[in-house]
């Protein structure tokens, strides 16, 4: 699956919506978001840092979140991202 695929079906607008919207996302559906974005940027490597701008403030907040294993899952995929 390559970057053109991901564009075309805007697979990460889609995640943004059905993940990060909303104050209080339900904790799965962070964690899958994030593992998502984790896996996409090891995945696709240099391909996906174009798309870093557009991740990092959903990573960031998660990273802030109360709850541990949201909090872990973002400074994976931060470690991953970055």
């Amino acid at each position: 699956m390559g970057m053109k695929f991901l564009k075309e079906r805007d697979v990460l607008g889609v995640l943004q919506k059905d993940c990060f919207a909303g104050k209080k996302a339900d904790p799965l559906r962070l964690m899958s978001g994030l593992l998502l974005y984790e896996t996409l940027s090891y995945s696709q490597g240099k391909a996906f840092e174009p798309n870093i701008r557009e991740i990092i403030p959903n990573i960031l907040t998660c990273i802030s979140d109360p709850r541990e294993p949201v909090r872990s899952c973002a400074n994976a995929a931060n470690k991953q991202v970055v």
